[in-house]
C-alpha cells in the first residue's frame, strides 16, 4: 500500500467522523456564513493556500473557541503539507470543537 493511498483513508475517515458526529449539525448551524464555508471547503478538499488565508480572516469570536481555525490559520500554505494540514484540521473538528464539554477553551 503506498503512502498516497494511506493519506486518503485517513482524511476519508476523518471526513466522515466529522459528518456524522452527533452534534456536527448543531455546531455546524452555529458557525458564521465565513466559518460555514471554510468548514465546506475542508470536507470536500485538502487544505489550500486560500483556506488558510480565509481561516485568518474568520470572526475574532469564531477564532477564540474553535481549534481548528486557529490550526488551520496558522497551517503552512506548502503544498506538499496539504494533506498532512487537513488531516490535523478534520481531526482538530472531530476531537476538540464538537466536543459538548468545550473545557479545553479559553
Amino acid at each position: 500500500m503506498n503512502s498516497e493511498l494511506d493519506w486518503q483513508t485517513l482524511i476519508f475517515d476523518a471526513r466522515v467522523a466529522v459528518t456524522d458526529h452527533p452534534r456536527f449539525n448543531a455546531w455546524y448551524g452555529g458557525l458564521s456564513a465565513h466559518t460555514q464555508k471554510i468548514v465546506d471547503d475542508i470536507l470536500d478538499h485538502n487544505a489550500t493556500p486560500e483556506m488558510i488565508y480565509a481561516a485568518q480572516e474568520c470572526p475574532e469570536e469564531e477564532y477564540e473557541v474553535n481549534i481548528f481555525i486557529r490550526a488551520l490559520a496558522g497551517g503552512n500554505t506548502d503544498p506538499r503539507v496539504a494533506e498532512h494540514l487537513t488531516h490535523y484540521v478534520l481531526h482538530a473538528i472531530a476531537s476538540t470543537d464538537l466536543d459538548e464539554n468545550k473545557s479545553y477553551r479559553i
